[in-house]
């Protein structure tokens, strides 16, 4: 059975409110503050402040220190691969996907999964 979006609005709806919470990450002129990429500082900063439950939760991103920022704090991971001209580095993402069209469907299907 595929899930669609249009099925679950509500979870959509939560979806848009926590990425606007999380806000997008910032540039930091530090390269070692515990906030950049791939360091999970961020992600466990929001953590705390909205009691986020880290088991159920997943990291989305374009590029491997994204990846590697979720994997950090044991999110399960969706890599979107743009065919940018880097090389990956690092551990493989649970999924990878070439469009982010697929990604409300992998993050349904693996919640309902974990609740049968």
């Amino acid at each position: 059975m595929k899930l669609r979006i249009q099925e679950y609005p509500v979870i959509w709806v939560i979806a848009l409110s926590a990425l606007r919470f999380l806000r997008l990450l910032r540039v930091y002129i530090n390269d070692n503050c515990n906030c950049r990429k791939p360091k999970p500082g961020l992600i466990l900063q929001a953590a705390e402040k909205y009691s986020l439950d880290l088991s159920h939760s997943w990291m989305v991103g374009d590029r491997c220190k994204d990846i590697a920022a979720g994997q950090a704090v044991g999110l399960k991971t969706i890599f979107i691969d743009y065919n940018y001209n880097e090389p990956y580095e690092g551990s493989p993402a649970d999924f990878t996907v070439d469009d982010m069209a697929f990604v409300a469907d992998i993050i349904l299907q693996g919640n309902c999964d974990e609740e049968d």
